[in-house]
């Protein structure tokens, strides 16, 4: 998505944050979250958090992880 990829240009540009040069998918489930501080969440609009799930995101924010969530109603 061409938003994204400005939105990783801009970070990379303004901050000292190591920033991937692409998208990456991250499983919520995997340990993986735990590597990446920012995570950005498109189209959750019917994603449904299992009680796993839930207790994960907890602890990631809980080490100062951060979560972007955008649903985008608007088409």
């Amino acid at each position: 998505n061409k938003s994204d990829r400005q939105f990783i240009q801009v970070a990379q540009r303004l901050t000292r944050v190591d920033v991937r040069s692409v998208e990456q998918i991250v499983d919520v489930d995997s340990d993986d979250i735990y590597r990446f501080p920012f995570l950005y969440a498109v189209s959750v609009g019917e994603w449904e958090i299992t009680d796993g799930q839930a207790a994960r995101l907890r602890e990631y924010f809980r080490r100062g992880g951060f979560l972007m969530v955008d649903d985008f109603h608007a088409e």
